[in-house]
């Protein structure tokens, strides 16, 4: 009986079953709730018993608490006590700020369930906060939700990285903020990016910049960003000019940026300049564009830091793409390894994937029946696959 009508309301709704798992589920902070359990639900009557689970599913379909069985004096008690405030905001902030110092480093992955669960506790107490608090909660609740899409980023995971992306921006907009909008639009094209969507990379950087930041680091990074996908999309001479052209108009805010307090984290600075620019000159898909030379040029500038090993490994793998570009098939082998070993250390999933594309073309070469391209495979196949050497 309850089937049908969870069936018919959700229909009504035009959700997919997948649409209706993934809104309990995240209610819930549960991944195991799938469209499978959702079946099990409309076509078997396998609904959850308790209460609370019930009134959850007939809010989010709209249905009349009795509808599925709920005692609406019961609801009423649960949903008019508002929960005790659990969150301090200048605590979780100044945690928050520890994360990111940790994991421009290192990594936090291992605190993900901890991030997850705080903005679970931010969402639930903005109903019950004053307009004043409303403000601090829902800024907040935006620097958290853009930090975990940066972990999920990281993991390659670019769904759920743009998931809290989306929402973020969401809350941007309700902040009516134009510093935090172009701010979460910055970072949502960094992710479109990895994901190898340039056009909406381009289309976010540009309306980031229509928000006119005050922020020279903000507007620093935007300049960087924008030209570091145009040259990674560029096809001939003339767009790849507009490119360095964006990483010309970065360059004239380094001085200004290194005054400037750095309340989000953005870490425009030479260093991550020079590291976008060489990556950068290997970055276009039509070979006669790129420059190792140029390249190497601009990795000289970057200092070697074996205890910032998130620095470390992407600034190895682009001296071995680099080396890979020029021809020096066994330089590119060790440093690969090299930028692997530090990826590894911090479950860097995109590195570790950018290394596995290198290993790839290099199977491809004269190189690749080498042993050291054997043993740069297997240390790859031991972090993708590493229930194959359990």
């Amino acid at each position: 009986m309850y089937g049908s009508i969870i069936k018919q309301a959700r229909l009504a709704k035009g959700w997919t079953r997948e649409d209706l798992a993934l809104l309990y589920g995240e209610f819930f902070h549960e991944i195991s709730i799938n469209s499978e359990t959702i079946r099990m639900w409309e076509d078997y009557d396998k609904l959850p018993k308790k209460p609370k689970r019930r009134q959850v599913l007939a809010l989010l379909l709209d249905l009349p608490l009795a509808a599925l069985g709920v005692d609406a004096a019961l609801h009423m008690t649960a949903m008019t006590t508002a929960p005790a405030t659990t969150i301090n905001v200048a605590q979780a902030t100044e945690l928050l700020r520890q994360y990111k110092q940790q994991n421009h480093a290192t990594t936090v992955g291992s605190s993900l369930s901890n991030i997850l669960t705080t903005i679970h506790q931010i969402h639930d107490e903005i109903p019950y906060t004053s307009p004043p608090e409303r403000s601090q909660f829902l800024y907040l609740l935006a620097d958290y939700q853009q930090f975990v899409a940066s972990i999920f980023r990281d993991s390659t995971d670019y769904g759920q990285a743009l998931l809290y992306q989306n929402k973020a921006y969401a809350v941007a907009k309700n902040i009516d903020d134009p510093e935090q909008t172009a701010l979460v639009l910055w970072r949502r094209g960094i992710t479109y990016h990895e994901q190898g969507n340039m056009t909406a990379a381009i289309s976010d950087f540009e309306a980031a910049q229509k928000q006119q930041p005050s922020s020279v680091n903000l507007q620093g990074v935007l300049w960087m960003s924008l030209g570091h996908v145009q040259a990674h999309a560029a096809t001939d001479r003339s767009s790849l000019a507009t490119a360095f052209q964006s990483f010309k108009h970065a360059e004239l805010l380094l001085d200004a940026a290194v005054d400037e307090d750095d309340p989000y984290f953005i870490k425009f600075n030479e260093e991550g300049y020079h590291l976008n620019k060489a990556s950068a000159f290997l970055g276009s898909p039509v070979k006669q564009l790129r420059s190792a030379e140029e390249a190497f040029t601009e990795l000289a500038e970057v200092p070697v830091n074996l205890d910032r090993k998130r620095r470390y490994a992407y600034s190895s793998y682009l001296q071995a793409k680099g080396w890979l570009e020029d021809g020096e098939l066994p330089m590119a082998t060790q440093i690969s390894l090299d930028a692997l070993e530090a990826s590894g250390e911090i479950n860097s999933v995109v590195n570790i994937q950018r290394i596995q594309g290198l290993h790839q073309t290099l199977r491809d070469t004269n190189f690749g029946k080498s042993p050291e391209v054997a043993r740069l495979g297997l240390e790859v196949e031991r972090l993708v696959r590493p229930e194959l050497f359990a």
